[in-house]
């Protein structure tokens, strides 16, 4: 690369160079068969994303702080590797999370 190709490269701060790292980690996380099911089993049956989390009681408090976190790991997954990642966790948990 020659020097005139450095100067026209925008220069990423340091928050952008950590967020690429964290993209990248999800990436890692997903292309492997225990990325894939520690993720499921995360937004899935312990966030419980798709459930309802309202009880009547102070209980929905805490049910929808937990739905909220495994929210915000999804939005993570979908802007690292894109909308495939739901298919993707949904196969590992449809085939009882046994992906090699």
């Amino acid at each position: 690369m020659s020097n005139r190709d450095d100067k026209d490269k925008p220069i990423q701060t340091a928050e952008e160079i950590k967020r690429e790292q964290e993209l990248l980690d999800i990436q890692q996380l997903m292309e492997s068969a225990v990325g894939k099911r520690f993720l499921s089993r995360l937004v899935f049956e312990m966030t419980h994303v798709h459930s309802l989390s309202y009880t009547g009681n102070a209980e929905t408090h805490f049910r929808e702080g937990r739905r909220s976190v495994g929210l915000h790991v999804m939005a993570e997954m979908l802007e690292a590797v894109g909308p495939d990642f739901i298919n993707q966790l949904d196969m590992t948990r449809a085939i009882g999370g046994n992906e090699q």
